[in-house]
Order: C-alpha cells, then structure tokens, then sequence
C-alpha cells in the first residue's frame, strides 16, 4: 500500500495539451534573392526584377488549409505582370516616354502560363507530391495535406545577374591591385595569387537549393516552421569575389510562445584570391592566414572595402530581423547581402543597381491560445440559440461533412433549427447565419451607390469639358 502511494504521489502528470484559436504559419526559402532596379522603371518600387532562385514556400493555418509551393525559376513582378497582361487582352503599363502599345487580346482559346511552378494545396490534397523537373537539373516538388506543408527546389546554377561594365571591372582591378601593393608582404602575394576580374564571368551562384516545411502538430499543440537555404559558390566583380559553402536556416517552434533558431555559416570566401570573413560592416582579412599584415590588420580592412566600393561592390552579413508579439513572431534572416551600382552612368543614361540576397529564410509564426474552431457549445449534435436580430454570428464545424471546394455544404444537424428569419450559407465547412436587415437600408445603399458614381462620372466629363 505504502509503496503504491508513493508511486502514485511521485508519478508524473500529464500535461494538458494546448489547444489554439488561430494557428497561421509561412516559411519560404531561396538560396538567390536577386533584385534588379533601374531609374527608367520607376514603376517597379523594388525593381523589375525581382526573383528567386530556387523558391520554396510552405504554410499551413488551422481553418484547415495548407499549401506547398516551389520553383526553380521564380520570374517575380515582371514576369507575372507579362503573363496576367497577356492572358487579360489589355496592354501593360509603361513608363512615360516609352508609347503604350494598343490591347491586342490573345487568340481565343491562348491563355499562357509558369509551368515552372511545383503547387500543392489542402484540400483536397494529394498522396504524391506535385513536381517540376527531375532531380540534378533545375527541379521542385511540393506536398500538401492537413497540418502540413513542404517545398523543396533545387538548381544547378542561377540565371546570370549582373554583368559589369568594362569601365567597373578596370576600376576594381585597379583598387585591388593598389591594395596588395600596399598591404601585403611578398610572401603573402605568392601564397594567395591575385585574381583579376574578367567581363567573361558574369555575376551569380551555383548549386543552390530551397526547403521549406510547415507543420502544425495539434495533437503535441506545436506549430513548427523550418526553412534552409544552400549557396555551393557565387562569383562577384567578374570573378574577383568569391564565396563557398553558404547555409542558412530558420526554425520557429510556436507552442503560444514562439521560439526561434537561426544559423548563418560560410565555409570560405576571397576577395583578389585574399581570404577573408564577412560581417555586418562588410569584408575582413582573416589575419590567422595573411601573417604579414600584423598590426595593420583592421586598416587593411577597411581600404579593402574602401578598394570593393571603387568598383561598386558592397559585401556585408545581413542582420536577422525579428520581430516578435503577442504568440506571433517574424523572421527575416539572410545569409549575405551583396550590392552593385553600376558606374559611368552619365547624359542621362539609365542607372542599374543589382542587389543578391543569398541564403534568404523568411518565417511567419502565429499560435494563439484559445478554444479551437468547431468546439464549444456551437457544434455538431447541440443546441443552438438563435441569432438576435442585427448581428452576424460564425458557427464552425456544423458539417455533417467535409465541404468541397465549388460545391455546396452539408446540411446542419442541430436539436434546434435555424430560424426562417434568418439567411444562412455555407462557406468552406463554416456555416455564416445573418439576420435579415431592412428593406429601407438596402435601399439607401443603393441610392448611395449611385450618387458616388453620379459625382464620378460629372467630374470626369467637367474635366473632359476643359480640354481643347
């Protein structure tokens, strides 16, 4: 008796699983974010190009819905602007001075489309994951069922970006070559030959990869996103800078309070075939292994990213930005930030800035503590009160059975029916009752309407009136 009291004293208590009344997670992941910008597109606030390669976005929410995306080709903005204008039949707009060609619609039957795009949804899900491409090539795949969402997108190597003017090559060529001439001892020039930019190496990355995965454990009451980013090389300045074996990633656990894990990690990286770390105020000499420096290491340093800004270069570690509130928490982590201005820019010639984000991982957490939709007094088999008249009233989970998308929903089973006063529809498994408002507010609304479009259109032929 004694040693079974004791067992059941010292016996460890289970603990109540937590339960939510919103749960909304997103994760993506791209190994390049590349932005492009010039000042004759100023239409594009962040630029006309504004891709990922490769794309891997995961989210999940508790109505319940999930979605997995992936790419290895994202066409950003203007890609997806180029496809919606063509399909729509209506002419894209241009900035001035460039003439706006006149709507030419498709053929009829032509509707273009990205097939480059791996897309997964819940509902209704899928048993095998939907993928683009094969495996050692550019490729994506996605999967989607309840609670859970994954993307994964890899890419052998990334569309070229930048491609400097020979004006910019010579200039880094020239600030680097007057750097080593300055700071490093003989010795050290032959163990880290120099390497001179050349117009045929455009920038970009290689073997980069994507993952994302966004998962929602209601039965341990988690919400868990994880994103990773891989980056095997990218070549900067024609060559001249260099960086290997970059990793990012991101997880965020939410059980009502969110936390996160990051990792940033570069294997190696060069500048001028000198190594060096990158930090957030740009490129350091590693010391450890360029010994002829000595004491002049932190002055070496800055006229190196004094020699990369001669060539319009800037290379800098991206600070994480985290954002956190109530059960919610924002992640925004990138591996390193590189920018390029291109120089020579002169007589009015449009000026290009290129901006390469690599190893970017983005998570979106949200886990509120609450009673979950389709619990409590108003489910399936209880009673329900009526609405009180001039309010709107949401009862989830009153399906007898699952809803399909584009069909209508089940009946709702209750001990006490709907009143007839009362309009109800059925939207995505929640059953929406609204009361019946009066005829003479309707009417007003109407009457509204139409004085707001009765002033649109005077003003639009007053305005008419005063042309020539």
């Amino acid at each position: 008796m004694l040693v079974a009291g004791l067992a059941t004293a010292f016996a460890p208590t289970a603990r109540a699983v937590q339960t939510f009344s919103a749960v909304n997670g997103t994760v993506s992941g791209a190994a390049v974010h590349l932005v492009v910008g010039s000042n004759a597109f100023p239409n594009f606030r962040t630029g006309a190009v504004d891709n990922r390669y490769p794309l891997a976005q995961a989210r999940v929410d508790n109505s319940p819905t999930a979605e997995g995306t992936a790419s290895p080709l994202d066409t950003g903005p203007l890609g997806q602007t180029a496809v919606a204008t063509f399909n729509s039949g209506q002419a894209p707009t241009l900035p001035a001075p460039l003439p706006t060609p006149p709507p030419s619609p498709p053929p009829a039957g032509l509707q273009l489309s990205q097939p480059q795009y791996a897309d997964a949804k819940f509902p209704p899900g899928a048993d095998k994951p939907v993928t683009v491409g094969s495996l050692g090539g550019p490729y994506a795949a996605a999967t989607a069922v309840q609670n859970k969402a994954t993307a994964q997108s890899e890419l052998v190597s990334a569309p070229p970006g930048a491609s400097p003017s020979a004006t910019s090559l010579n200039k880094l060529d020239a600030a680097l070559s007057a750097w080593r001439l300055q700071f490093l001892t003989a010795a050290d020039a032959r163990r880290f030959p120099m390497i001179h930019p050349t117009a045929a190496q455009p920038d970009g990355a290689d073997g980069i990869t994507g993952a994302a995965t966004a998962v929602f454990d209601d039965a341990a009451g988690t919400l868990t996103l994880s994103g990773d980013t891989r980056v095997a090389k990218a070549s900067f300045g024609g060559g001249a800078i260099a960086l290997f074996g970059l990793h990012s990633a991101v997880q965020v656990v939410n059980d009502g309070t969110p936390k996160e894990s990051i990792t940033i990690e570069i294997a190696n990286a060069t500048v001028g075939g000198v190594p060096v770390t990158v930090g957030p105020d740009g490129v350091s000499i590693k010391g450890t292994q360029v010994p002829g420096l000595g004491q002049a290491l932190q002055q070496a340093s800055a006229a190196l990213n004094s020699a990369l800004a001669q060539g319009g270069y800037h290379v800098a570690l991206a600070t994480p930005d985290i954002k956190k509130g109530d059960n919610q928490e924002t992640v925004s982590a990138t591996g390193v930030h590189v920018t390029f201005q291109q120089g020579g820019a002169v007589g009015g010639i449009p000026q290009q800035y290129f901006d390469y984000s690599l190893g970017e991982v983005f998570a979106d957490s949200l886990a509120t503590p609450g009673t979950p939709p389709g619990s409590g007094a108003n489910v399936l088999g209880t009673t329900q009160s009526a609405p009180t008249e001039g309010t709107t009233e949401f009862i989830p989970g009153t399906e007898g059975t699952p809803a399909i998308p584009g069909t209508p929903g089940g009946a709702l089973a209750t001990s006490t029916p709907t009143p007839r006063s009362a309009a109800t529809q059925t939207i995505g498994g929640v059953r929406r009752i609204v009361s019946d408002k009066p005829l003479w507010l309707l009417l007003f609304y109407f009457m509204w309407q139409a004085a707001l479009i009765g002033t649109a259109a005077s003003l639009w032929w007053w305005r008419m009136a005063e042309k020539p």
